[in-house]
Formats: C-alpha cells, structure tokens, sequence
C-alpha cells in the first residue's frame, strides 16, 4: 500500500480535526515511510478533508447584477456606485434579499422604507426617479443618461494661480576685502543708507564721550532715578535735576536713594 494510500484512509477518521499539521505529524511520528509533513500539507487529495464546506452564498458584484430582475426577489432599487466614476449610480440594481410573505414585493427592510415614503429609489420593476436625493447624502446622479449613454461626470477645474514674479538674486555681501568688493554688494540706495546711519552713531559716540570726560573733569555723574535724570556732586552728593536745574536733595551713597529736601519730598 503506497504512503498517500494510507494518509487518505487514516484521514476517513479524522476529518473532524482542525488542525491538519498536528494531525501530518503525528501520523509522520507513527509511519517514518510517509513523505515530509510539508508535502502533505500542500497535496489536495488530503488537505481537502480539512475543509469544511460554506453554505454562504456571495453577492455578485453590481457590475454582474444590472439589468438582472429576479422574481423571488425584492424589487426595491438600490445605490450602487460605478467604479471611477466620481460618485455615479447605477439605475437597475435589484434588491439581492428575498420577498417575505406579507411585505408585498419587498423585503422587511424596504417594505418599511416603502411605508414610511423613504423607498427614494423606487422599485427596479418601474422607472427610475429622473433627480435621486438621498435622504442624508443629498442630490445623487445616475451613471447613465435616459436613452441608456453613459454619463461623465465633469471634473472641477482648479482655478489658475497667480504667476509668481521671479525675484532677483540679491547679490552677496562681500566679507572682508576692499572697499570696492564690499560696495559691489549694495544698491546706490542701501550705501547711502548704510552711510547715514554710520554717521550718525559716530556722533553719538563722539558725543557720549564727551559728555564723560566733562563729567569726570567736574568731579559730576548723571544718576537716574524713576526715568528723572540727576547730576550728581561726587564729593558733596548733591543732586540737580537735569530738567531744570533744581537741587532736590542729597544722593544716600549707603542706600542708593535720594535723601529729598523737605520741600521737595
């Protein structure tokens, strides 16, 4: 008796089991003769009698169903979209549940629908509604015209952008070298700019230091206080307001404030 002669006996009494490896190798562990548990695995002659048969029928696709009335069926029309075609619905697709006794020609589900005024697609028996609207998607549109032509559905147009002007590559700013390398990086206005600005922290300066060394000459510093600017007498800590000139007191060297005069306090 050949090895596949065998498994295909002993599998009469074990085509309740679930799992066929454990079943292949255990039978291995028993006949060393048989082929690898892997091969069994892979021949139909014995897997299949680990297959349990399905009674469950599977719905055709909708492509396969239009057109196609059945009489036991319910005749209630129902949305199925064409494939890439932006939202489009076929017009002649039946119902695939049964008609129930004593719901008419629908099923349970649509013989309420039909009850309630919702059937918003009508039965397949009958014309097609010429405007869809879904009760909670809105307006629907048919893949088909009313002579039986297919539909396109016009794309949305993108609306034109605006051309963006190119800019001009701004020339770089030289670092280092001549003055003329460093100038051949700037407009006519930015030089003058430049300039004006350097100018005008040269006086500054010039004119910050001045201010200290007339200061230190006098023997005098500018103390602020609350935005109010002092002169200060370094030896007698008298201060005089800047604004007008005023002695409003004495500077406490100890606590860092002003010592006010009475009339001032």
């Amino acid at each position: 008796m050949s090895a596949m002669k065998i498994a295909q006996e002993t599998l009469s009494a074990a085509s309740q089991l679930n799992d066929p490896k454990s079943f292949f190798e255990a039978l291995k562990e028993k006949n060393e003769f048989l082929p690898p548990v892997e091969e069994m695995l892979q021949d139909p002659d014995l897997i299949c009698h680990f297959t349990k048969p399905t009674n469950k029928k599977s719905t055709p696709p909708p492509e396969e169903r239009r057109g196609v009335i059945e009489e036991h069926k319910c005749d209630a029309r129902v949305w199925k979209e064409k494939p890439r075609s932006g939202g489009l619905g076929y017009d002649n697709i039946q119902c695939s549940s049964k008609k129930v006794e004593g719901f008419g020609c629908f099923c349970k589900k649509h013989f309420k629908l039909f009850e309630e005024g919702k059937l918003w697609l009508g039965k397949v028996t009958e014309e097609r509604p010429k405007d869809p609207v879904h009760p909670t998607a809105g307006p629907k549109m048919w893949s088909t015209d009313e002579d039986g032509n297919e539909v396109v559905k016009e794309k949305k147009r993108k609306s034109p952008t605006k051309e963006k002007k190119a800019r001009k590559p701004r020339k770089k700013k030289s670092e280092g070298g001549s003055l003329a390398e460093m100038a051949a990086g700037y407009t006519h206005e930015e030089l003058l700019q430049l300039l004006e600005i350097k100018n005008a922290q040269k006086k500054k300066e010039e004119e910050a230091e001045a201010e200290e060394e007339k200061e230190e000459d006098e023997g005098t510093e500018v103390i602020t206080v609350g935005d109010v600017e002092y002169q200060h007498d370094k030896e007698t800590h008298v201060l005089t307001r800047m604004t007008d000139f005023a002695e409003v007191g004495k500077w406490n060297v100890e606590t860092g404030e002003i010592d006010f005069n009475e009339e001032d306090e």
